[in-house]
């Protein structure tokens, strides 16, 4: 069988003409190139040079296997150019799911500014909520996922990412926005926006009211802080919710927040597929992430700590 050596003689030797010429392009000795011929002509039962005044001129055969290598070693010149470029992050296939926490407000600007580095990248963004972020990182059918908690699963490896305090989201000039920090009692008798009854924070929220012996007014109730934010601005009620969300309704002047205590703690986890190998681009999105959103938390003042 021809080896990828002697391939490269016979091309080497049509290009040059000579086997000296051939030799010192391919850093070989000459009688290296001429036994790699040899041993090519030998393997595939074919004469493939006449010589002629010390020129080696190619047979027809010879030259119709040089079509045929050359589009090889073109072949390989690609492989090789793609590695490097997968190595150096400029191209690649990266999946993304998140929870909206994430995938609303920082997400979009963490992919394009990614992206502006790593133009040839093709990135995918889906925002579910945390159940189906589960399930597509189960199914490895995303390369990364954002979303409350840890998911507890012998498919899925969890990262802690930070840990976010709710704050209080309130409609603007509301009588609590001349406070610094908000407590409990500040509650009382409020008309509160809370969280479905079905997630963990709403739990947090119910066993923190209990224990300071707070009664609210919750005539409605959200699956996501998003959705609380913007009935908060539209002067329902107040609410606590993640400060990520609050922040973006905030910075466009729509409803105010305060600092909350004791804290509430909205803990943000990567997610990974425990079973599919981890690409160089996902493990460079995940940290080009988490560099994102700590600048986010240190220029915008929004509570909480980065793990991990």
């Amino acid at each position: 069988m021809a080896t990828v050596r002697q391939l490269e003689a016979l091309r080497a030797v049509i290009d040059y003409g000579t086997v000296t010429a051939a030799a010192d392009a391919l850093g070989l000795s000459q009688p290296s190139v001429s036994k790699a011929i040899a041993l090519l002509e030998h393997s595939t039962g074919l004469k493939l040079f006449d010589r002629h005044r010390r020129r080696l001129c190619p047979t027809a055969e010879a030259l119709t296997l040089y079509g045929e290598v050359d589009k090889m070693f073109l072949s390989l010149t690609r492989i090789v150019g793609m590695a490097r470029e997968l190595k150096s992050l400029t191209i690649g296939q990266l999946s993304v799911i998140s929870s909206p926490v994430l995938g609303f407000c920082l997400l979009p600007e963490c992919i394009n500014s990614f992206r502006n580095d790593h133009p040839k990248a093709n990135v995918s963004l889906h925002v579910h909520d945390t159940g189906v972020v589960a399930q597509w990182i189960i199914a490895q059918q995303a390369d990364v996922g954002f979303c409350w908690n840890s998911i507890d699963h012998p498919a899925v490896s969890n990262q802690p990412l930070c840990e976010l305090e709710a704050v209080l989201a309130m409609p603007n000039g509301h009588p609590l926005t001349k406070k610094k920090i908000c407590k409990p009692s500040d509650l009382e008798g409020g008309t509160f926006l809370s969280f479905s009854r079905d997630t963990r924070t709403r739990h947090n929220i119910d066993t923190m009211l209990d224990r300071f012996g707070i009664s609210v007014y919750s005539p409605v109730e959200a699956y996501i802080s998003e959705s609380l934010c913007a009935m908060v601005a539209c002067g329902s009620g107040i609410s606590l919710v993640n400060p990520l969300s609050a922040e973006t309704l905030e910075s466009r002047g729509m409803l105010t927040t305060r600092r909350f205590e004791p804290a509430i703690i909205m803990p943000l986890r990567t997610l990974r597929p425990r079973n599919r190998p981890k690409s160089i681009m996902s493990d460079q999105f995940v940290e080009h992430t988490r560099e994102q959103l700590r600048k986010k938390m240190r220029e915008s003042n929004i509570p909480g700590q980065m793990k991990g």
